[in-house]
């Protein structure tokens, strides 16, 4: 633009100088025309100085207003911008030349590549056709920033033909953006109007309805698309009210804000009593109120609670005067402003007597203070307050219950207090006897010795006795009032809701027994019905049954004794009589064999098979002995022995050869305590347990394995797996350990029973195996203890130590030291094999031997024979045993000298017949040095 006005003055002065030179002036006329042009010249100097204090203005003007100037010539093709349009672009003018393809090309790359192909078509349609346009764009200048921008081009036509093209840019950033603010501002307001509970409606000057918001719609009962541009007036208004609402209205749109009252019609035909608050909305043009805000609030309710109130008042001035309770109004000095007649007749006094009078030395002194605390409610919110107090009536001191309010002003200031009384002296004797009631129902509570609770249906406990919080180790306050579940684990817990749920739906008792932490429990739950037949609150009891359970157990176990005892006892019978067959046949299978090694030379062949015969026979009897052991015990006597010995005799041994053959894949070994403390022990039936040990170990080992014997020296101070108590004191400890499959649970807890198996054990497979072992381990006096799992099992016997040294081990006794010298010696037997051995064997010896058939045959016998020792069998199936025929014998010859034999254990018998004076006690089957040195110690004794 200033390009072109700068061209016009310049075309001026070219016109000027041309008419000069196409004249011939006069020296007057070129005077006149060289000052003209001196003044043209001033003029275009001030003209240009003024056109550059403009330029500078303008330019300020548009990086004020964030507007620039650019202009296209078309024909040249070249392209002009002014300094704000490069501050908007972020440019510099030294960057590019203006127009030239980079100058173009980084316009263009500022708008987004959506945009881009819109602002090139409307610049080719305004420079080739001549269409202007006015476009609005977000584009990124160069520096990165985001701007929204407005671009307008016009085309500068040559008659039809556009020659430039002229336009403006401008940053309108700011104006979008409080454009977007202002939306948002409006869409939050008109939302808040719409959706407000609040009645909310738009006005005109002509009380036509504009906006009708959704509170509107609830008190009216119109719906806002069936109202909007109706006559608020002859819709809501009576008619008999429309010149006074009329002016209410005009005065209303005379200020800025309003507030009035009036009713209005719902669309029911119920009449509602709105309270407004007005405001007018002003146009932003010219200021003036173009719409009328109004905000109201229904208070119908409390206009029809003010007319309620009036009419209460009448009647609540009748009430009161009636009134059988106690009514006052005080100040808040506490002085009686109001007081009713039923308040004089109970203090016996008149209204003039107590009014302006405080009411406070009325009530006796220990309730003044309470009186006075309480009474400092009524001055905080919900401003009332209650309390119980002593009063002094005609009739005395009367308990009075009290309950006040507060009388406030506009400002919720306390101005007076009204309170309501009520005799409530018999009610407090009541309450004082029921409380009584309580104590001692509490006191019985307490005392029980069961658990007793009463929960809701939520499981709250609402009362507890002293033993429950015992039981459960908390206090009462700590109980009462909290849920009862959460005093117990969650399976407890959970099977109790569940058997207590069965009370509150069914309305019946439940009786169960439950167990908490190794406590046994019998739970009685009864039902507390409320109104009607609904279970409110169940009330359970508890019973602690733990010793009655453990009296129970013990009872079984007691029984379960008594039972092995019993089966014990039937097996010391059969036992008892068979080891008496037995070892009388077995007599002769080990007493022959010796005579027989007596007759035969050193190098006879038969000398070893007959030594054979002994052993067998021998090992038979050790058979008939774990019989014994099972039935009535150890008979053997004892002596001091090392694990360690043992155990390598028993390795040494037929048996254990016999196991290894039987179990070739089971792999042996020991592991011996080199310091291992001796035991006083019957060595024959350690070998015995030792030897039913490693065999159930093999037999355990399915495939190949390993069976571990070891001993150790352990002192033990605390009771083993299955023994209440224990002797606190040291222990030698032999183990057999195996990795077999091991014993199962069950198994385990019987299979020390006589006969309970489930495989061969023991050496003889008569299920007995075991069972010696623990008749062992028991006749020692020590322990056992088992460990099994499915890695196999470990048997662990203690045995009590002793610090005595080992025997020397005897030497064989000659034969000649026992031989007899003619002796007279009377064989009792009632076995005629037996009799026979033991006078073949007497006789070897060189006795005299004689012998009788029973008891009485020997009585008989002695009282016309003499003899110098009687041999006596103590157990004989006919007649009379060896005890009573001892005690007879010793009538008729007093200290008669005798021995006992007996296939059976050492019994009673036995040891009352040594006290009458036998001597020493043999076990069947005879052998030439059992007897023989019996007889000679005896005979010489």
């Amino acid at each position: 633009m200033w390009s072109r006005v700068f061209s016009v003055m310049c075309q001026k002065i070219e016109n000027t100088q041309v008419k000069i030179m196409s004249e011939k002036p006069t020296y007057e006329e070129l005077e006149q025309r060289i000052k003209k042009l001196e003044k043209a010249e001033s003029e275009y100097k001030r003209t240009e100085k003024t056109l550059r204090r403009r330029k500078t203005l303008l330019n300020a003007t548009n990086q004020l207003a964030k507007v620039g100037g650019w202009e296209w010539d078309v024909e040249k093709q070249a392209m002009f911008w002014t300094d704000e349009v490069y501050r908007i672009h972020d440019l510099q003018p030294s960057e590019f030349t203006p127009g030239s393809p980079k100058h173009i090309e980084q316009s263009i790359e500022c708008y987004d590549p959506e945009d881009r192909p819109f602002i090139l078509e409307a610049f080719r349609n305004c420079s080739e056709k001549g269409n202007a346009y006015d476009l609005e764009f977000q584009f990124t200048t160069a520096m990165g920033r985001r701007k929204w921008i407005r671009t307008v081009a016009e085309p500068v036509l040559d008659g039809d033909k556009v020659v430039r093209v002229v336009g403006n840019i401008m940053d309108i950033t700011e104006r979008k953006q409080a454009f977007e603010a202002f939306k948002e501002q409006r869409e939050f307001s008109e939302k808040i109007i719409k959706t407000s509970r609040a009645l909310i409606v738009g006005l005109d000057k002509n009380h036509k309805i504009r906006i009708f918001n959704k509170g509107a719609e609830i008190i009216t009962g119109f719906k806002s698309k069936e109202i909007i541009g109706s006559d608020w007036f002859k819709i809501f208004f009576k008619p008999d009210i429309y010149d006074e609402m009329d002016k209410v209205w005009r005065d209303a749109w005379g200020a800025k804000s309003h507030s009035y009252v009036n009713p209005i019609r719902a669309k029911n035909g119920d009449e509602k009593f709105i309270s407004w608050q007005t405001t007018g909305m002003y146009d932003d043009a010219d200021g003036t109120n173009h719409l009328m805000l109004c905000i109201g609030e229904d208070i119908t309710k409390r206009k029809q609670m003010e007319v309620a109130l009036r009419e209460s008042e009448e009647k609540y001035r009748l009430l009161i005067e009636n009134q059988t309770d106690l009514v006052v109004k005080v100040d808040v000095e506490g002085k009686f402003q109001f007081i009713s007649p039923s308040y004089c007749e109970m203090f016996g006094k008149t209204q003039e007597e107590l009014l302006d009078k405080k009411f406070m030395p009325l009530v006796h002194k220990d309730d003044q203070e309470i009186t006075a605390k309480a009474m400092e409610a009524l001055y905080h919110p919900p401003y009332t307050a209650f309390v119980e107090q002593r009063a002094m009536t005609k009739d005395g001191w009367r308990w009075l219950a009290w309950m006040d309010t507060a009388v406030l002003d506009e400002n919720k200031n306390v101005v007076a207090i009204i309170g309501v009384g009520r005799d409530i002296n018999d009610r407090k004797r009541a309450e004082k006897a029921l409380k009584k009631k309580q104590d001692d129902m509490r006191g019985i509570l307490d005392a029980s010795l069961e658990t007793i609770v009463l929960i809701d249906r939520q499981g709250m406990v609402i009362t507890a006795n002293r033993t429950t919080c015992e039981r459960l180790k908390t206090k009462k306050e700590d109980f009462i009032g909290h849920c009862i579940y959460d005093f117990f684990s969650p399976e407890v817990a959970e099977k109790r809701r569940r058997k207590w749920e069965e009370v509150f739906v069914s309305g019946n008792p439940v009786t169960f027994e439950d167990s908490r932490e190794e406590l046994f429990f019998e739970q009685s739950a009864y039902p507390v019905f409320g109104d009607g037949d609904r279970v409110e609150k169940v009330a359970v009891f508890a019973r602690d049954t733990t010793e009655r359970k453990q009296a129970e157990k013990k009872l079984r176990e007691s029984e379960e004794k008594l039972a092995r005892s019993k089966k014990m006892e039937s097996l010391g019978l059969m036992a008892g009589g068979i080891a008496h067959d037995l070892n009388n046949i077995l007599s002769g299978i080990v007493s022959y064999p010796e005579l027989l090694l007596m007759t035969l030379p050193e190098n006879s062949p038969l000398r070893k098979p007959i030594k054979t015969i002994k052993e067998s026979g021998l090992r038979a009897a050790d058979v008939v002995s774990d019989l014994l052991t099972v039935a009535r015990g150890i008979a053997a006597g004892k002596e001091v022995r090392s694990l360690n010995v043992l155990i390598e005799e028993y390795l040494g041994s037929f048996e254990h050869k016999k196991v290894t053959e039987m179990c070739p894949s089971v792999i042996f070994k020991t592991e011996f305590d080199s310091g291992l403390l001796n035991v006083n022990c019957s060595s024959i039936h350690i070998q015995k347990s030792m030897m039913n040990l490693v065999a159930n170990a093999s037999e355990a080992i399915e495939g190949s394995g390993t069976v571990i014997i070891s001993t150790a020296n352990r002192y033990l101070d605390e009771p083993l797996k299955g023994y209440e108590d224990i002797c606190i004191g040291e222990y030698s400890v032999l183990s057999v350990s195996d990795d077999g499959l091991g014993i199962s649970s069950e198994d385990l807890e019987r299979v020390f029973e006589p006969f309970y198996t489930k495989k061969v054990m023991g050496r003889s497979g008569t299920g007995l195996g075991l069972t010696v072992v623990w008749n062992t381990v028991q006749d020692h006096e020590g322990y056992i203890n088992v460990k099994s799992n499915e890695n196999g099992t470990i048997f662990e016997l203690y045995f009590p130590v002793t610090r005595e040294a080992v025997n020397a081990e005897k030497e064989k006794i000659s034969l000649k030291n026992y031989l007899g010298h003619g002796e007279k010696i009377l064989v009792v037997d009632d076995e005629e094999n037996q009799r026979d051995i033991a006078c073949g064997l007497l006789t070897s010896l060189g006795y005299t031997a004689e012998a009788v058939s029973s008891g009485q045959e020997a009585i008989e016998y002695v009282k016309e024979r003499p003899v110098d020792l009687i041999v006596l069998d103590m157990i004989m199936a006919k007649g009379i045993n060896g005890y009573e025929t001892y005690e007879e014998i010793i009538k008729i010859h007093p200290g008669q000298k005798a021995i006992i034999a007996s296939g059976f254990a050492e019994t009673e018998d036995v040891k009352s017949a040594q006290k009458l004076g036998a001597g020493k006690y043999i076990k069947k089957p005879y052998t030439i040095e059992k007897i023989g040195l019996a007889v000679k110690e005896e005979l010489e004794g």
